[in-house]
This record gives structure tokens, sequence and C-alpha cells, in this order.
């Protein structure tokens, strides 16, 4: 009789035992399902951020007379933004970012700005800037080409190449590569002539050297150009990377504002920055993912 009321026992414990299990699974999928439907739900409430980010993005091209703009038109294209092409100056102040491409000849652009007064609408612009090929240069101070005065956003004169051999082809049509270092060759910094040297040492009183010395951030001794060691424009490019380049000027190195180099025949700029302009000598819409890469990094900065 003991045996039979223990055997019942033992019994009801089981099912006991098999009942808490089976709830303790059901609770545990059920949780399960509710987390993973919240994350879901995240998850998709990003991408609907990200979605309605992307759609408020006003990108905007200067229209003016150079070529090869509808190529930068589809390129942004494939990155899920319309593009406004336009020369309408209260759009281009309203837009998050502009872009300044082209290819053409210098003094013919730069009369087609003044005529339009673009040129000083693109001086006054305060979002992102990026300018391409031509309009690199145009945003230089002046270039050779056509002896033509430019905008002057930054203070660099654009020259012509000039053949060292006869295996020189001008101009520099095809790939080459970017060197992001910030580290710059002083016998092609063009900004100060040898000459000026010696005498530019002599301008700073022996008094002064010293303070000037503690004026520099200790985090900036190593490096003469900020920008090209973070430069968000390059985020995600390594050194080396190959861009496609057409071009018979090139922008000197600057120890300020050159963000990359490019050998051809001698060493250039073939990115510069100063505050919100971006300027890159190479075209990023024909670069393949290199240049998908830096035009969704630009688009990122508005």
């Amino acid at each position: 009789m003991y045996n039979k009321h223990l055997a019942n026992i033992q019994s009801v414990g089981q099912m006991l035992i098999y009942c808490h299990r089976g709830l303790f699974c059901l609770f545990r999928n059920r949780l399960l399902s509710i987390y993973v439907a919240f994350v879901l739900s995240i998850r998709n409430f990003l991408v609907i951020l990200r979605i309605i980010k992307k759609t408020k993005v006003k990108v905007s091209i200067v229209k003016y007379n150079a070529g090869n703009i509808f190529s930068v038109i589809n390129a942004v294209r494939r990155l899920g933004i319309e593009p406004l092409w336009t020369d309408d100056a209260e759009v281009l102040l309203s837009s998050d970012c502009v872009i300044f491409p082209g290819q053409g000849e210098a003094s013919n652009a730069m009369d087609y700005l003044r005529s339009h007064n673009l040129d000083r609408v693109i001086c006054d612009l305060k979002q992102p800037v990026l300018g391409i090929c031509i309009g690199q240069q145009l945003l230089c101070k002046h270039s050779e080409e056509g002896d033509t005065e430019c905008l002057g956003i930054f203070p660099m004169e654009v020259k012509r190449f000039v053949p060292k051999n006869h295996e020189d082809k001008i101009p520099q049509m095809g790939w080459n590569s970017l060197s992001l270092s910030p580290d710059l060759p002083v016998n092609e910094l063009h900004e100060v002539p040898e000459h000026q040297l010696e005498r530019k040492i002599h301008e700073v009183p022996e008094h002064q050297l010293e303070r000037k010395i503690h004026e520099v951030p200790e985090h900036q001794l190593e490096r003469k150009n900020d920008n090209a060691t973070d430069i968000d424009l390059f985020r995600g490019l390594k050194d080396g990377d190959f861009v496609y380049f057409v071009h018979s000027f090139y922008v000197p190195l600057h120890e300020k504002y050159t963000i990359a180099r490019t050998n051809f025949t001698l060493d250039y700029s073939s990115a510069i920055h100063k505050d919100n302009f971006y300027a890159t000598q190479f075209h990023p819409e024909k670069s393949g993912t290199v240049g998908e890469r830096i035009l969704r990094n630009f688009l990122e900065l508005a």
C-alpha cells in the first residue's frame, strides 16, 4: 500500500516537473519572439530614419558652361538622392551641400560665372562644397590657363603640366593613385620660393622664437596638415587607392590645404580642403567604388 502511494506521488511530481518545463519553454519562446520583434522594429525604425534623412538632404549641382555634368548627376542618383542642377542663387544658398563639377576652359568658365553672378554666390556658400576637376581649379586664386583670375577660395596658383621627357603625355588621362599622407616633400612646396626661405626665417625676431614654438599645439607637431589624417572626405579609403583623372593643369602642393597628392611628372594636389570647401582634381563619379565612397562621404557631411 505504501509503495502504491509512493508511486502515485512520484508520478504526480514528474507531471509537475514536465508542466513546469513546458510552461518555461512556452514563456521562453514567447519572450524570445517578443525580443526578436523588438529588435526588428528598432532596426526598421533606424532604416526609416535613414531614408527620411536622405530624402531631406538637398543637393545642388552648379549649372554653368562646363561639361561632364550629367555623369555627376547620375552618380548622385545612384546614391539614392535626386540632385538639383541649377544656377539659381537662392536654391544654391539654401542647399544642404553643393557640388561644383565640370570639364572646360578656365577663362570661359569664369566669364560665365561672373556674368551670372555665380562667382559671388559660390564664395558665399557656408554649407559643404565639393569642386571637381576644373571646379577645383576655379576655386583657386589664379590659373595659367588663359591667365585667368579665379574665385580665390584657395590662395593657390593653377599651373600647366610641363613634360620632363618624351614619355610624358599631356593631358594626364586615366587612373592614378592617391597618397593620403600629410607629409609633403619640401622641394615640391611651391608657395615659398627657394630664394625667400632664408628671409622667411629671419622675419621672426629671435626673442619670439621660443614663444612661437609653444603656440603650436602638441598634437600638431608631428604633422603639417591637420586635415589629411582624419579628413571625412576620405573616410574608409586607404593610401594608394586609384581614381580617374583627365587634366592638363594642376594645383601645386600646399602644406596647409593639400589633403591628397598624386604624381604625374611631379607631385601635385589631387585634393584640397579649406573650411567648408573640398575639391578634387580627379573625377569621383568616374572612379568606381572609391569614387562612390568619396561622394557618399561628402553627402554625409550635410
